[in-house]
Parts: structure tokens; C-alpha cells; sequence
């Protein structure tokens, strides 16, 4: 791959966690709407809850854009048991998983 693919590749990697950001402010800005007024008295709530779960999250979100940016569209063979390698401890995942490429210190 030359550079100017390279830098492409990057430039779509990136793009997952900016499109998100539009969301949270969106949750953010309709959070401060009266929704109790209008008959959702929890709403407002939630709406600020989600757009700071975005703003929290996003150093996460950022990274998984460009993993799967930069890996392309050729999914790795255990692909579907990343989620669980990022979120259980090593001592509580099930074999499989623990003996998993995915989940080894070089992934």
C-alpha cells in the first residue's frame, strides 16, 4: 500500500468515533429541553445521560474506529469474541475464550 492509501485507510478509520460526537451533542443540547412539561418527566434525564456516556466513552470508541479502520474488510477468525476480551477479566472468561487468539497479550 503506498502512503496516500495509507493515510485514506486513516481517514476512514477516524470516521466512526466523528460521527458519533454530533449524536452526544444532540443528547446533550435536547436534555436541557422542558420534557416535563410536555408529559416525559425522565427524559431529560436520560437524554443527558446518554450524551455523557458518549463523551465518557469516547477514547473507547476512537480506538475501536481505527482497529477496524485500519484492519480493513478482512475480519480476524475470532473476530466475534473481541467484545468479550475487552470487558471480562482474564481470570473469570471462559476457556475458550482465555485460550483465544483474540484475547492473547499480542492482539
Amino acid at each position: 500500500m503506498n502512503f496516500m492509501g495509507g493515510l485514506q485507510q486513516l481517514g476512514r478509520s477516524f470516521m466512526l468515533p466523528m460521527i458519533v460526537l454530533p449524536g452526544a451533542a444532540v443528547f446533550l443540547s435536547l436534555s436541557e429541553l422542558p420534557w416535563d412539561r410536555l408529559g416525559f418527566p425522565g427524559m431529560s434525564g436520560y437524554l443527558l445521560t446518554a450524551g455523557q456516556a458518549l463523551f465518557l466513552f469516547l477514547p473507547y470508541l476512537f480506538a475501536l474506529g481505527v482497529a477496524l479502520g485500519m484492519s480493513g474488510n478482512s475480519p480476524a477468525p475470532d473476530s466475534r469474541r473481541w467484545p468479550a476480551c475487552l470487558f471480562t477479566p482474564a481470570s473469570s472468561a471462559p476457556a475458550t475464550i482465555r485460550s483465544s487468539r483474540a484475547c492473547s497479550s499480542g492482539v
